[in-house]
């Protein structure tokens, strides 16, 4: 009774339903990310099924993303991911210009999760140290914003709120840490400060700042702001070393070298400054934020 039609159509239905039925080959995430991460290489290894080189890797307890460009052809370039006891999908495929340092990379064979592991731990035990409210909980395999050094980085916030950089080399061998302190990068010896030998200096608070009585009338800066930068004058102590002076038709911003650092002008391009503003309606206000 069933036809030639019939018959082709019932195979198609059980090839259909044998193909549906079969059990998904991909590879299984690991479920500690961070602890068995020698699982964690296999599954992309497996999943990714080439050769790549890896240019970015995001690693926390819920999730790990690889960015790697294909080994022959450096212009594939895809994103995979994993998360805890999941299967690991294909990988997006994504545009050459969104990587920062596409040349700085490590073949996925070399690679060791574990480094990136042991330096997130390393980090969360020095935010305990020094009493940081920040617990770090991601790793990130990726290159300065430079393009100089490529490996592990962590980051750390002190009590003032100020950044600490852990970093390791993806081999493991090179391990150093900094801070950006005011304006300047300095060393942190984490070894230290764990053992509780030394102890962070945080920078004091920003000063409050100063204002000036308005003189009661409504003035337009754009028609002139010789009587305004003579207010500022006199409250500064001494003719103003300007830096920057932007003049709206409501208000006067001005950015001066404090008295401290017009001898270092000559030398660092970006000195650090002092700011005078002044905003008027029907009166001046003039507010002094940096130390003079």
């Amino acid at each position: 009774m069933s036809t030639k039609t019939d018959w082709l159509f019932a195979a198609l239905l059980g090839w259909c339903g044998c193909a549906c039925a079969a059990p998904d080959d991909a590879p299984i995430a690991p479920a500690q990310l961070l602890t068995d991460t020698a699982a964690l290489k296999a599954a992309f290894a497996t999943r990714i099924g080439r050769a790549v080189n890896v240019v970015e890797v995001q690693l926390n307890p819920y999730s790990a993303t690889l960015v790697a460009q294909d080994a022959r052809d450096r212009s594939t370039i895809d994103k995979y991911e994993a998360l805890p006891g999941k299967p690991l999908a294909e990988g997006e495929p994504q545009k050459a210009g969104s990587l920062h340092c596409p040349k700085k990379s490590i073949a996925l064979a070399d690679l060791d999760f574990a480094t990136g592991a042991r330096l997130l731990t390393r980090a969360q035990e020095l935010a305990k140290a020094i009493g940081s409210t920040d617990k770090p909980i991601a790793v990130s395999l990726d290159s300065d914003p430079f393009c100089e050094s490529f490996g592990w980085h962590v980051y750390v916030k002190d009590r003032g709120d100020e950044p600490i950089e852990l970093f390791a080399s993806t081999d493991g061998k090179i391990s150093k840490a900094q801070r950006l302190h005011g304006e300047r990068w300095e060393k942190v010896d984490v070894d230290a400060l764990l053992a509780g030998k030394a102890a962070l200096v945080t920078a004091p608070p920003p000063p409050q700042a100063q204002t000036i009585a308005g003189d009661g009338r409504k003035h337009d800066y754009l028609r002139g702001v010789a009587d305004e930068l003579a207010r500022l004058e006199a409250q500064a102590g001494g003719p103003l070393a300007l830096q920057h002076i932007g003049i709206f038709e409501d208000s006067l911003h001005v950015d001066v070298y404090a008295s401290k650092d017009r001898r270092l002008a000559a030398k660092r391009k970006k000195p650090p400054t002092r700011t005078a503003e002044s905003r008027s309606r029907h009166a001046i206000s003039c507010s002094i934020v940096c130390p003079r």
